[in-house]
């Protein structure tokens, strides 16, 4: 059945163009900690320590990749944090 496409043929090319989300550059401390679940102070203990703090006018926005690799480098194999 060369050349010939079935009803459903449709839908699966319609789930194979759907795009995935790329991960956010800037999240909020409230992002942060649906994230990460820790207190807000050790969230920004965590935050200051890698320099992923940036303040724009009122807001505050981390820099979720040096936070990520940040976080990953103080975990403990078989451990929690």
């Amino acid at each position: 059945m060369t050349g010939m496409q079935s009803e459903y043929d449709y839908f699966r090319d319609k789930k194979d163009r759907v795009k995935k989300k790329e991960p956010k550059k800037w999240i909020r401390y409230k992002e942060a900690l649906e994230i990460y679940p820790v207190s807000r102070k050790t969230l920004e203990k965590w935050a200051r320590d890698c320099g992923a703090i940036h303040r724009i006018e009122d807001s505050i926005l981390l820099d979720a990749e040096l936070l990520e690799n940040y976080v990953e480098s103080k975990k403990v194999p078989g451990g929690v944090w």
